[in-house]
């Protein structure tokens, strides 16, 4: 695709819609905030087009794009959540595939984790796919994974619902 062909980015970018919204919305967990990343993604994609590598999958870089934007974006909630001593944002409900108990048991991780966790688990990447994605080394994803399985295994096997600290 040339970097020219605006229809073309057009398409490319409402194929993959859906999983970069998700992604967004796992990392976030308001669809507002997903909305939000999402956009932001779709318009840095089009304004570095021209790095776009097309010997890889244009999914791959999306969700790379959309990885990076929701973790700042919830970074930035972060710290205004932290300012205002209130959230005032509803979390969003689980896609389809996930239990609400799941749901709520990633939404406690850090944004990081919950990232991994979705590239992973909801978008099928390796770790090594995360690791290009995200730009950190392979360990750091796998360390992320691990960490993410067990504080997941911790809360949803207890009797009573815990806080995981960030």
């Amino acid at each position: 695709m040339k970097g020219s062909d605006q229809a073309g980015w057009a398409d490319a970018f409402a194929q993959h819609s859906d999983a970069v919204y998700h992604l967004a919305l796992v990392v976030l967990r308001n669809a507002e905030d997903a909305r939000d990343a999402m956009q932001t993604a779709f318009e840095r994609a089009w304004q570095h087009r021209n790095r776009y590598d097309t010997a890889r999958p244009m999914r791959s870089w999306l969700l790379a794009i959309a990885s990076h934007e929701a973790i700042s974006l919830a970074r930035r909630r972060r710290v205004r959540a932290a300012l205002t001593l209130h959230d005032s944002h509803p979390a969003a409900g689980p896609p389809a595939q996930v239990s609400l108990e799941l749901w709520e048991a990633i939404g406690s991780l850090p944004a990081s984790h919950r990232a991994v966790v979705a590239l992973f688990y909801l978008h099928g990447f390796s770790i090594e796919e995360i690791a290009a994605l995200l730009d950190v080394p392979a360990g750091t994803v796998g360390s992320r994974l691990h960490t993410a399985r067990r504080r997941l295994r911790e809360m949803l096997t207890s009797d009573a619902p815990q806080e995981v600290p960030a």
